[in-house]
Parts: structure tokens; sequence; C-alpha cells
């Protein structure tokens, strides 16, 4: 059913900026309309970008930092999901 939706709106679309007579008009309105917010969205992926990368950098520190500890406990089962959670909210690594 999604599929078929999504196909239905790809084509409405398509119909809508391809159209014989009033297409050229709707696809130079919507280039304009991207023209003066290009830098706009480029910034925000930028930032978003360096926001995104900050963030799994400092959980990927917390995750090795905990499984090192684990490790150093004497928990070699291999299955530390629930024991990374559970010792990174009890030093404050993450706010629980």
């Amino acid at each position: 059913m999604k599929k078929i939706l999504f196909g239905a709106i790809l084509g409405a679309a398509a119909f809508y900026y391809l159209h014989p007579e009033k297409g050229p008009d709707r696809r130079a309105r919507l280039s304009g309309l991207y023209g003066s917010r290009k830098a706009t969205v480029l910034e925000a992926a930028r930032n978003t970008t360096s926001v995104v990368a900050g963030v799994s950098q400092e959980v990927g520190e917390v995750v090795g930092t905990t499984i090192a500890g684990l490790r150093a406990e004497g928990d070699n089962s291999g299955n530390s999901n629930g024991n990374v959670l559970t010792a990174a909210a009890s030093t404050g690594a993450i706010d629980s």
C-alpha cells in the first residue's frame, strides 16, 4: 500500500513540474526558491554534520571506556549491551 501511495505522489509531482504549458513557470519558481535559500540550507547541513560528528565521537568514547572497564572487571561474556548502558549511567557518562 505504501509503495502505491509513494508512486502516486511521485507521479503527481512529476506531472505538476513537467506539465507542457505550466511546467516551465513552476520549475523556474522552484529554482528561484532554492537559489535564494541555498546558502541557508548548506549552512544548516554543515552545522548538523559537525554536531553529529561530535556526538558520535563522544558516544564512541563512552562506550569504549565502559567496555574497557567491564573487561577489566572480568566481564568477557561478549554480551555487554545492557552492561554498557548501566555502567555508563552509573558513572554519570550519560543522563538517565
